[in-house]
């Protein structure tokens, strides 16, 4: 929400047990998550960890640009390498920022860009690793933007096609990973190219979206009530979506038997659903271009229970196998209210959705926060990743959603130092 500004019980309509997906391979979305609120705890300037951002590689940070292949069919890369020009440029898309906090979820987000590109550029060439040469540090790679303000990853056409099922050509450099931001977290998610559900799935090409909410009550010197601050957000959502957030009929909920809904999981489902919005409009790389009203997003998970996704969220993190996760999968169908849209060129379509509590517990080794001020940073949330669309044959026959995404916690000493040396670090997950 701030760019505006798992456990597996994924749900499914197939009971097909089949799937593409084991433990061991890659998983179709890597969600990297970065809580800058202990580096900031430790030292309000930004400086010095700028400055060794800006040193990694020997200093040769570089800025991908792109220019019209031959067939005007696709972009391709350019690296300018001129180190004082790209230096500068880096420098001042972080310091351009006044406060503290927004200086470091910057920086985050640069350096995951980063380190993007080069491990996509390997998954194109058919790496293992991003590894370098004689253990050569890679540079900081400043990325190229769409006209939608995107960060995208362009790949050389060059590389396009060589795979064994040509998929670089179907899942466009575009809609490779999308970036998010809401301190204290900055997370970016990314399509694996090395996934065997994309060296097997058909030429739909796939987009991946991302957003992060913190769950923060309404402003009281602006907002008398809960109500009041829900309201004006009301055009955002559909009918059906606003039931969700709202009990409309609360006097009658009692009657029926319903659970009354408390502002706290208004407010909850509010940003739950908000993200969904996001995450969905950036994967298409419209971004704020789509107006959210326009569209409904129907969840599995929601079927049999009155509860929305807050009942859902609630209902997995009390199952055994998902208490240590705190995370949701569902499928969900995306309905245009006005008939085909240009956007996508389809009035219904099935997309998955990953929702990542953040801010709860985590394990013990992943908590950075140690200090009494971090600890104070620390702000309840949730990170949406969805990916998509997925044909219903895949759905049905090839159940591909088991396990679509792995979440990896990094700090940004972490992303330097994967940068500068061990490439292949093993992070802890979720």
């Amino acid at each position: 929400m701030a760019d505006h500004a798992r456990g597996e019980g994924a749900s499914s309509s197939s009971s097909n047990p089949r799937s593409i997906h084991t433990a061991q391979s890659p998983p179709l979305v890597e969600l990297t998550l970065v809580d800058v609120s202990a580096d900031l705890a430790a030292s309000s300037d930004i400086a010095p960890l700028l400055s060794k951002a800006l040193d990694v590689g020997g200093g040769g940070c570089i800025h991908v640009s792109v220019r019209p292949s031959n067939n005007n069919s696709a972009d391709c890369p350019e690296h300018h390498d001129i180190p004082d020009q790209v230096r500068e440029r880096i420098s001042k898309s972080v310091t351009r920022f006044i406060k503290p906090e927004d200086r470091y979820l910057a920086l985050g987000s640069l350096l995951l860009k980063s380190r993007a590109y080069h491990q996509t550029l390997a998954d194109v060439n058919g790496e293992a690793s991003c590894s370098a040469a004689g253990g050569i540090s890679l540079p900081v790679v400043d990325l190229p933007r769409t006209e939608y303000r995107k960060p995208y990853i362009p790949i050389p056409e060059s590389k396009k096609g060589q795979d064994r099922n040509n998929n670089h050509n179907h899942h466009h450099h575009h809609h490779l990973i999308s970036v998010s931001h809401q301190f204290p977290y900055v997370g970016l998610s990314r399509l694996n190219l090395q996934s065997p559900y994309l060296l097997q799935s058909s030429s739909t090409p796939l987009h991946v979206g991302l957003d992060i909410v913190t769950y923060q009550p309404p402003n009281p010197r602006l907002y008398s009530s809960t109500s009041e601050f829900l309201d004006v957000f009301r055009d955002s959502f559909t009918s059906s979506e606003w039931e969700h957030v709202v009990d409309q009929s609360a006097p009658a909920a009692a009657w029926f038997g319903r659970r009354h809904k408390s502002d706290e999981d208004s407010m909850r489902e509010f940003y739950l659903r908000w993200a969904v919005k996001e995450a969905y409009t950036k994967a298409l790389g419209v971004g704020m271009g789509l107006d959210f009203g326009s569209f409904d997003v129907r969840f599995d998970c929601c079927k049999n229970n009155s509860g929305g996704l807050v009942e859902s969220f609630d209902m997995a993190k009390e199952r055994e196998d998902d208490r240590n996760t705190h995370r949701l999968a569902t499928l969900g169908k995306i309905v245009r209210c006005g008939g085909n849209d240009a956007a996508t060129g389809h009035r219904e379509e099935i997309w998955h959705f990953t929702f990542t509590e953040l801010g709860g517990k985590k394990p013990s080794e992943l908590d950075v926060c140690t200090s009494t001020t971090s600890k104070q940073h620390r702000r309840e949330g949730c990170a949406c990743v969805c990916v998509g669309p997925i044909t219903p044959l895949e759905v049905a026959e090839r159940n591909a959603i088991i396990r679509p995404v792995d979440v990896r916690w990094m700090g940004l000493e972490d992303v330097l130092y994967w940068h500068k040396e061990d490439r292949k670090l093993t992070l802890t997950k979720q």
